[in-house]
């Protein structure tokens, strides 16, 4: 039986750009391509052919597969990014004869199904579940001399030498690190036993999961590293380019966005469009600045293990937020797929206000070849809501008044006993598979004037003071009805009571005011993130709530 390619892209430096051109490596590949081309070409058709495209193919490809020893290979699917001198006619000609598996019609709009594939198996898990589910990847660098795609790996030996220490370890360490907080992967240093590379399938207590390595791939200035997908996820850095990926500068950002990149396939991700340095998963790479994933990157990673507190997908594996005496927020939670529930718990008593605020952004979005990128918000994916119940399961409130990308709140519900609580957050509305981010912020609310020396504060339906959004950054808008009109201050404090901005107007008639916060104080200066207590005062009436700063 032939062997099949996995599609592989990696980062070059063209001059002073540098751009990712994507190349064939031998790897296992769990997707199988919609189409594929009727007549397969094999590595002797490559050797021979004098199509533009086959040549290219041929630079990046051909030496590596012959030290794998491989007599032929089927290409079911081959992608490639030209360099940026390639007259337009050619390039067109050539993408126009690209075997692919993106489908016509374009519904495949969001870069992380393309691939198609998730971790199906790790040392440390066996089989891993479905499609959001969490996993465990275990990762080390090989031992110099380990065979890597043909040649021995100097990646320790090239990289001590020119750092004059192993602190670039730590860089790796940190990549790993980042992509841990963001999504639903637990990753594990371990030792690696110099098997070869790739093909050698984690083993606990022999090697990990995911293998650095680093050899000489075709001198300095063109691949900087690749990595295999799924099941395999080796990482593999061109040595050749030592002083380009150990710059110091952004606290070695380059080193840790390749890293963070190459991982990122290494996971499933494939590449995303256009290339302005908004997300890690472009295709061309951004210098020294550093990027780290981003919204969409991060909604990719999720869309196949979850956030970083799965599984809580039942009420016996609630997340447990601990004991809350003042205000707890929970960042970077999600709503993974259609049918993706969340549940957590945790200690109160008193009353409580519970605010579940979707979170992202808006901005263009493609695949590579794909059509052109379209404009996405991420923060109205789908409309998620939430549940509270008692510690053993009955339902005390439900929560969705309101519609896609708007905050929902239970407002200083009052709790039957101090103890246990459980909340469930779902999603009532929405299509398909996509991943909504969210943020979840739970109060122990005491009388919210506790530090405002002025005296008491009238029912807070008097003037239906509302914030929004709540958690805000970096600006909310404040609205409150105005009985009749007449001068307004919006008077902003911190919790120790300090006042750190007050918004005057006057509204000219009677209705709905709305006064805007940035999030600076009275001298211009930012404010830190935090609880802050905004209080409205009309015509002899005041009221206050809370509105949270997450920077």
């Amino acid at each position: 039986m032939k062997s099949r390619y996995a599609v592989y892209t990696g980062w070059i430096l063209a001059g002073a750009s540098l751009l990712f051109l994507p190349f064939l490596f031998a790897g296992h590949f769990s997707g199988s391509p919609d189409r594929v081309s009727e007549s397969p070409l094999t590595i002797q058709d490559l050797f021979e052919s004098k199509d533009p495209f086959d040549s290219i193919v041929r630079s990046v490809t051909v030496a590596g597969l012959a030290q794998l020893g491989v007599e032929e290979y089927e290409l079911p699917g081959v992608n490639v990014c030209l360099h940026p001198d390639t007259p337009r006619d050619q390039a067109e000609e050539i993408l126009r004869n690209l075997p692919t598996w993106i489908e016509p019609d374009g519904t495949r709009k969001v870069d992380y199904y393309l691939n198609g594939s998730r971790w199906s198996y790790t040392a440390t898990d066996g089989a891993t579940g479905t499609t959001g589910d969490p996993i465990t990847l275990t990762w080390g660098f090989v031992p110099d001399g380990t065979i890597v795609d043909g040649s021995p790996s100097t990646l320790q030996a090239v990289f001590t030498a020119y750092m004059g220490s192993t602190n670039w370890m730590n860089k790796i360490r940190n990549a790993f690190e980042r992509w841990d907080a963001a999504i639903g992967i637990t990753y594990v240093e371990v030792s690696d036993d110099g098997a070869v590379f790739p093909g050698s399938p984690g083993v606990l207590g022999t090697r990990g999961d995911v293998r650095i390595s680093g050899r000489s791939i075709d001198g300095p200035g063109n691949v900087l590293a690749y990595d295999y997908y799924p099941n395999t996820g080796d990482m593999l850095f061109d040595t050749d380019d030592v002083s380009y990926l150990l710059n110091p500068l952004g606290n070695y950002g380059t080193l840790k966005n390749v890293c963070m990149h190459e991982h990122g396939h290494g996971m499933g991700l494939g590449h995303v469009t256009p290339e302005d340095c908004t997300k890690l998963m472009e295709a061309y790479a951004c210098g020294t600045t550093f990027i780290g994933p981003q919204d969409d990157d991060i909604r990719g990673g999720m869309r196949y293990y979850g956030d970083p507190y799965e599984n809580n997908d039942v009420m016996a594996d609630a997340t447990d937020l601990g004991t809350i005496t003042d205000t707890l927020i929970t960042e970077n939670l999600s709503i993974d797929r259609g049918t993706d529930l969340d549940w957590f718990s945790f200690q109160m008593g008193g009353a409580v206000t519970i605010q579940m605020d979707p979170i992202g952004s808006t901005y263009l979005l493609g695949y590579q070849y794909g059509p052109d990128p379209t404009p996405i918000s991420t923060d109205s994916i789908s409309d998620p809501d939430f549940c509270l119940y008692d510690s053993t399961g009955v339902l005390l409130d439900s929560v969705y008044a309101e519609g896609m990308g708007a905050t929902e709140e239970l407002y200083q519900y009052s709790l039957p006993y101090s103890g246990k609580f459980l909340l469930k957050t779902f999603r009532k509305g929405g299509s398909g598979s996509n991943i909504q981010r969210y943020t979840l912020t739970i109060i122990q609310d005491v009388d919210v004037d506790v530090q405002i020396a002025d005296g008491d504060l009238p029912a807070r339906a008097e003037m239906d003071l509302t914030v929004r959004p709540n958690p805000f950054n970096p600006s909310t808008t404040v609205r409150f009805n105005a009985a009749a009109p007449g001068p307004y201050n919006v008077d902003v404090y911190d919790v120790s009571g300090r006042l750190a901005r007050r918004i005057s107007g006057t509204a000219s008639s009677s209705g709905v005011v709305e006064v805007r916060w940035d999030g600076r104080d009275d001298r211009g200066n930012e404010v830190a993130s935090g609880v802050y207590l905004m209080r409205a005062s009309l015509d002899g009436r005041s009221e206050t709530t809370r509105a949270i700063l997450v920077r």
